[in-house]
């Protein structure tokens, strides 16, 4: 399958430093989607703690930020508005990852090494702040797992919304 974007290391980086402000800006109008993004991700974050037999609570914050990272830096690449996502598309969106799986969307649309590359300095970062550095390895694991599903999910939603059909 040949990517439908080529999104390299450049537009990574452009899309990360532009989170901050993009989030900032449009805080007010973008909270139904926030709030929607946070009841998803605390739904992947019990799922993977049911799985793997070791909920960690610590974790939940940790996972919300990787998920909504992941999902703030693909509506970047999109160009997307966070006001201008059709909510009512999110079922749709998320039942897209589930379906296809976050890797083959990821890997459809991005130069892999230079994703890699931003997963882990985003995850890291993240688990920086954690309270128990004995575990952090595995919490860089499941933070990754959660970033690539908010990346995933961003890709979709935001490609839907402005009008392109997902693949």
């Amino acid at each position: 399958m040949k990517a439908r974007h080529s999104y390299g290391a450049a537009d990574l980086l452009k899309a990360e430093w532009e989170i901050a402000l993009r989030a900032g800006l449009q805080e007010g109008s973008s909270r139904p989607l926030l709030l929607a993004l946070v009841e998803i991700a605390d739904g992947l974050i019990t799922e993977l703690g049911d799985r793997d037999g070791r909920a960690d609570m610590t974790a939940v914050p940790h996972g919300v930020s990787a998920f909504s990272y992941g999902f703030l830096i693909a509506a970047g690449l999109r160009g997307q508005e966070l006001s201008q996502i059709c909510l009512e598309l999110l079922p749709e969106a998320v039942t897209g990852v589930a379906t296809r799986g976050r890797h083959a969307i990821i890997a459809a649309e991005c130069d892999l090494q230079a994703f890699a590359e931003l997963q882990l300095r985003t995850t890291r970062n993240i688990a920086a702040g954690a309270p128990n550095p004995e575990r952090r390895a595995a919490k860089i694991e499941a933070l990754g797992r959660m970033f690539e599903s908010g990346f995933a999910l961003g890709l979709l939603l935001c490609e839907t919304s402005t009008g392109t059909p997902a693949p």
